[in-house]
């Protein structure tokens, strides 16, 4: 930084209003170190919930982790290249002709850029892959996030689960945003996995989501432990709105006042996230209002972050400036209720 601009911001002029009293502007940089410990105990607390899948890629279809023993072969992240079967929806996959391959997990839009039908993220298709498991037959389960928009998993032919309803175009289609862990039971050796996708509701279709496979034990752990962490950081976002709040209606600055509701926005924000915890107290909420509240809690994020930041500092910030943002942020939130998520 230029030294008279730093010496110009550390002038006792330039003053903000922090629960009643001013404070300089310079303490921005205090803000600074303030919000990158939190960021830092946020990754130090993930772990604690979430334990790292293992590391292998699938070449050509086949995910090959038939060399793994017990301890090993706990959970196994789906990655890598996959069969893809664009507009079909296969069951039984076909033994000759040309087979395309997909790297997941991405949307197909981004994995084939060049393609205009696959650009426009709309259409359907089945995915397959072979995965080569231990010759010890073990209980597994699968678990799948969201997919854009809906799906079908078959594992060794047999259908075992199924997200929305499928559909070859919009009418038909019935999206469904749910977590599902499927259980799999006993299996040794080979699974031939199928999954059939469709998507006509938003702007990035297939399967951008790690799947993971693994012992039951160990997939249901992991979404107790998700779910855990979300409620987790719910609560705390919760309570420092209520400190915020209480300090505003004792000492009526507006700062924290809107710095509560920030909070509060991001408490709610934690249930409607990709872990869609939401869905796991209310399973009968329609996908359409979910998605509208993902973006409509970020723009109430975006107006009370900047009016705080305003009423934090108000000879520095143009009230022009903040209107016209509040004003931006608002047509969004308009153009959200009324049109559709694409």
């Amino acid at each position: 930084m230029n030294t008279d601009k730093f010496r110009a911001l550390m002038e006792p002029g330039l003053y903000g209003n922090l629960f009643g009293k001013k404070i300089p502007l310079y303490s921005l940089f205090l803000i600074i170190p303030l919000f990158t410990l939190l960021f830092v105990l946020y990754i130090l607390l993930v772990p604690i919930f979430h334990t790292n899948s293992l590391s292998r890629e699938a070449i050509h279809g086949i995910l090959d982790l038939s060399d793994l023993d017990e301890t090993q072969m706990t959970k196994v992240a789906l990655r890598g290249e996959w069969e893809f079967y664009w507009k079909q929806f296969l069951v039984r996959l076909p033994k000759n002709g040309k087979v395309n391959y997909i790297k997941l997990p991405s949307a197909w839009n981004s994995s084939m850029p060049e393609q205009t039908e696959f650009s426009l993220g709309q259409g359907y298709a089945t995915f397959a892959l072979k995965v080569k498991l231990p010759s010890q037959a073990r209980d597994y389960s699968i678990k799948l996030r969201p997919i854009s928009s809906a799906y079908k998993l078959y594992i060794n032919g047999k259908k075992v689960g199924e997200n929305g309803v499928l559909g070859k175009t919009l009418v038909g289609e019935k999206p469904g945003l749910h977590n599902k862990i499927y259980h799999l039971g006993k299996q040794a050796n080979q699974i031939d996995l199928v999954l059939q996708v469709s998507n006509f509701q938003l702007n990035y279709g297939g399967l951008r989501r790690q799947i993971l496979l693994g012992t039951t034990e160990e997939i249901v752990s992991v979404q107790i432990n998700s779910n855990n962490q979300k409620l987790f950081f719910a609560g705390a976002f919760y309570l420092i709105g209520i400190y915020h709040l209480g300090l505003h209606f004792i000492r009526r600055a507006k700062d924290t006042f809107y710095f509560g509701i920030f909070c509060f926005i991001g408490s709610l924000y934690m249930f409607v996230d990709n872990e869609l915890l939401l869905y796991h107290y209310f399973p009968q909420v329609p996908w359409l209002l979910t998605i509208r509240l993902q973006y409509i809690m970020l723009y109430f994020s975006t107006i009370t972050a900047v009016l705080y930041v305003y009423y934090l500092y108000p000879r520095d910030f143009p009230l022009r400036q903040i209107r016209a943002i509040i004003a931006v942020t608002i047509v969004f939130f308009i153009l959200t209720l009324f049109f559709s998520a694409r």
